[in-house]
């Protein structure tokens, strides 16, 4: 029903047109009787044509119809007026009057050509509308940026866009000898087979994704959207439009394989990587080197908060707080799955990773350099001290060596020659002693390092038949120097030269946090409290096998100390302590 604006200052003629117009049920007319009231009218409502008389008070048709042009735009307009001069009629076609209609007559035909000039003008004006639109339309088409195209069920070519023909490379005269799978890649040649029919069926297919074939063979990578205008169930054809997305695809490969990459080197490298929640510290994600690092799956450890694993809460150097100040290249503890501490070197970098912000955490057993570090140190300790010994001792004895000639010289031939000889060969044997310590002391450190056990050291067939073996120590390995079986027969030695009536042996560990005790232990007389730790200075007692000083040596290699803590009259008592990281292995 189109809705009509009657304007006229007859009120008697408002009415009978209204009701004359009305009686076909196809207009619903509104009636005003004056331009004013009009103009009002309109603001208020849609109006698919206005009906006016020319010659009203205050303002007439033509003034009418200029505010109409001028405010509401192409609204079909008809004048409808008893003067019928020519000049009026040419006015009101010169300021846009669609159509003029002289009163008067008879009724019957003057009311049915007002009705049929209405219809012709509202019908003529939305012609020229939509004609309007389809040529914009095209124009838009032909201006998109995206791929569009037009395809016969039979699938040859209706339409494409210029945006289409650019990019693909085909020219009009293709287009006629062309059909869909002539330009569709073999890569989806097979796809775009089976969703054509399901789209000329008018099925809603979704976003399809085509790989497209330029006049010169390259790949054109799209994806987009394809329906069907279906009349009376017959498919007429398709309209498809399509977003070029080659280099989203070309990024996305490359991002791919740079993933791939960056996984492999990920999971390949030696090297632990934990990644963080910055806030949580909560770990996320993590390397096969990390877990292995640590003595646990990847599922065990996950979740947890980095101080589980990786030093205390309250030793944390995790630049948690602010993440934007310098990272240090740091030294901090790994804690391993049987409760063993690690040395590591930590770097933390922080990035963004899903949206979170996290810390990146590259760290490297430490061990091996720490283990290295103290060799150089202790190798340095050894040659200051071997030389300060050495040039000490040796002169000392060459000194004695020669006061003694100078004094036989001096006595003549009457002297005691015994005597003397024997003040000499007593200092060549320390002599000889010196060189026989020179030469161990000098041997410390020169090897690696080896994983030993300490409990074959010690057997019942290297004690004499009156001293019992206890033996406890089970299959635990220590990391030490190679002279570490030494070490084991010195106490043994020890024990029975210097031990009394030592009856028994006994050997056994103790776990605490801080790593491993090996106790050595025999029930003679014991080491009185003033001498507990002199015994391992140099040159103490007069023992001629290895010294404790060398046994303390011997030990301190690999990090592991040694002392006593026996009770003078109930036998002697070495504690032999093993960091966490220097031993392995279960007790007996």
């Amino acid at each position: 029903m189109y809705a009509i604006l009657y304007v006229d200052d007859e009120p008697d003629l408002l009415e009978l047109v209204k009701l004359f117009l009305e009686t076909s049920q196809e207009f619903s007319v509104d009636t005003k009787e004056s331009a004013i009231e009009g103009l009002q009218a309109i603001k208020d409502r849609h109006y698919d044509a206005i009906i006016s008389d020319f010659q009203m008070p205050g303002m007439d048709g033509i003034a009418f119809l200029k505010e109409i042009r001028s405010n509401f735009g192409d609204i079909p307009f008809i004048i409808f007026t008893g003067r019928g001069r020519e000049e009026v009629v040419i006015e009101a076609l010169n300021y846009g009057a669609d159509f003029y209609l002289q009163k008067g007559g008879n009724s019957e035909a003057l009311y049915t050509e007002l009705k049929h000039v209405i219809r012709r003008t509202i019908q003529m004006r939305r012609a020229e509308v939509t004609l309007a639109e389809q040529e914009q339309r095209y124009h838009d088409l032909q201006n998109a940026t995206d791929l569009i195209q037009s395809i016969a069920p039979d699938g040859h070519f209706l339409f494409v866009n210029r945006k289409w023909q650019d990019t693909l490379g085909y020219n009009e005269a293709d287009l006629a000898e062309l059909t869909l799978f002539d330009i569709i890649d073999e890569e989806s040649l097979e796809h775009c087979r089976e969703v054509f029919p399901r789209v000329i069926a008018g099925e809603n297919v979704g976003i399809i994704d085509v790989v497209f074939k330029t006049r010169d063979g390259k790949k054109v990578y799209a994806e987009g959207l394809s329906n069907c205008k279906i009349i009376d169930g017959k498919p007429q054809y398709t309209r498809g439009i399509f977003r070029d997305v080659t280099d989203r695809k070309q990024m996305e490969a490359a991002l791919a394989e740079n993933r791939d990459y960056l996984n492999q080197i990920y999971s390949s490298v030696q090297d632990g990587i934990v990644i963080i929640d910055a806030g949580t510290h909560e770990i996320i994600d993590l390397n096969p080197a990390a877990a292995k690092m640590i003595g646990r799956t990847k599922d065990q450890i996950l979740h947890n908060v980095c101080h589980t694993f990786i030093c205390h809460e309250q030793e944390c150097k995790c630049p948690i707080t602010d993440l934007h100040q310098n990272m240090d290249n740091s030294e901090c503890v790994l804690l391993t799955a049987d409760g063993k501490k690690v040395d590591i070197i930590k770097y933390v970098v922080p990035f963004t990773f899903h949206g979170r912000e996290c810390l990146l955490e590259t760290f490297i057993d430490n061990t091996g350099r720490k283990r290295m570090e103290d060799a150089i140190l202790r190798t340095n300790k050894q040659l200051s001290l071997l030389s300060s010994i050495t040039r000490h001792d040796l002169i000392n004895k060459i000194t004695v060596i020669q006061g003694n000639i100078a004094i036989a010289r001096n006595r003549g031939p009457e002297q005691d020659y015994t005597a003397l000889l024997d003040k000499l060969e007593s200092t060549a044997d320390g002599i000889l002693a010196q060189v026989e310590f020179t030469r161990l002391y000098q041997a410390l450190g020169t090897k690696k390092p080896e994983w030993q056990k300490p409990g074959t050291f010690v057997a019942a067939e290297h004690l004499p038949d009156s001293v019992t073996l206890v033996n406890e120590i089970g299959e635990i390995e220590i990391y030490a120097d190679l002279m570490l079986e030494k070490v084991f027969h010195n106490l043994a030695d020890n024990s029975i030269s210097h031990g009394g009536n030592v009856t028994e042996i006994r050997l056994h560990t103790h776990l605490d946090p801080e790593g491993l005790t090996i106790i050595f232990e025999d029930n003679g007389i014991g080491i009185p409290a003033e001498e507990k730790e002199k015994i391992f200075k140099r040159g103490f007692g007069k023992h001629t096998g290895l010294e404790l000083f060398l046994v303390r040596e011997i030990l301190g290699i690999t990090g592991i100390t040694i002392r006593e803590t026996g009770e003078a009259g109930k036998g002697a008592r070495f504690e032999i302590h093993v960091p966490d990281n220097a031993y392995r292995g279960s007790q007996a």
